[in-house]
């Protein structure tokens, strides 16, 4: 993404392919429903897999430099060539190490907090109705955030992004668990949605500017495994959290939680700016900087 839209355009890009995300999650499981009522679950099933061919021709059509213009100036060898090249980077760049474990944190009480939603609409007594609008309002939360952000979100605001966006996440989670109505509960999931598409735009332009172009992909593999990884455990002993404790008090927690790394964010990223990493480093990982003109 960096090479295909450029540095400047980079927060746009981000914001716009967020939208697009939030756009299937919105039409999805609307288009989903209407098939399944219409023609059944298996015609459904083979609709999705025809998008996902769609999406592959698509893909394969664009055209663009997807590697930046010296590649060889920035790939030394074997090693950055690894599969384990991106978590060896990870692990040596302290501010994306802690930038994953907070992510890593906030998915763990987010999924969770997803679990106790069936409680939650018994507790309310609004059924699969209730349920679709929570989704709705997510879905429609998340797309309007992410078109604001390709809007506002700049080079130097991103990591204002990633921190407020976690903040505000925390804070509407947290409201969720509070909420005496439901008629609010869609109110605060559409704000919520809002607030973590400004979090993933600033996320994504963190780990992008800061990742030499070589293992950039290989990095965010790595990213995507810790935090799958995360999902996988609250998914596991979620159930019997929400059964022990209440959706209230998960709800609350998990708002609690995310509050909390953004707190620890805001700190981590005042103290050292996210930033390509220094030579030394890189050869370290079998990687080097691309010489400057000036050498």
């Amino acid at each position: 993404m960096p090479n295909l839209a450029g540095e400047a355009s980079l927060a746009w890009a981000n914001g716009t392919l967020a939208a697009a995300s939030n756009v299937g999650q919105l039409a999805g499981p609307a288009v989903g429903g209407v098939l399944y009522a219409a023609v059944g679950a298996g015609p459904a099933f083979a609709a999705n897999a025809v998008s996902f061919a769609i999406s592959a021709t698509l893909i394969a059509l664009v055209r663009g430099q997807f590697r930046g213009p010296h590649p060889a100036a920035n790939d030394s060898g074997a090693p950055s060539r690894s599969i384990w090249a991106g978590a060896r980077f990870l692990w040596h760049n302290t501010t994306l190490m802690v930038l994953t474990v907070i992510g890593a944190v906030t998915f763990m009480a987010t999924e969770i907090a997803a679990v106790a939603d069936l409680p939650l609409i018994h507790h309310f007594g609004v059924g699969g109705v209730g349920y679709g609008i929570m989704n709705v309002a997510w879905g429609a939360g998340g797309l309007t955030g992410a078109l604001i952000a390709a809007r506002i979100v700049t080079k130097d605001s991103e990591t204002t992004a990633a921190v407020a966006g976690v903040l505000v996440f925390g804070v509407f989670v947290a409201a969720v668990g509070a909420a005496p109505w439901f008629a609010l509960v869609p109110v605060f999931s559409l704000l919520l949605a809002g607030s973590d598409s400004f979090a993933m735009v600033g996320f994504n332009g963190i780990y992008q500017r800061a990742t030499p172009d070589a293992i950039r992909g290989r990095m965010f593999a790595a990213v995507g495994a810790i935090t799958t990884f995360a999902s996988a455990v609250s998914f596991g002993f979620g159930g019997f959290l929400v059964e022990a404790a209440g959706w209230r008090p998960v709800y609350l927690g998990g708002g609690l939680i995310d509050v909390a790394c953004a707190a620890a964010l805001a700190v981590i990223l005042r103290r050292r700016t996210s930033r390509p990493a220094r030579p030394g480093y890189l050869r370290k990982i079998g990687l080097r900087e691309r010489p400057s003109t000036a050498q």
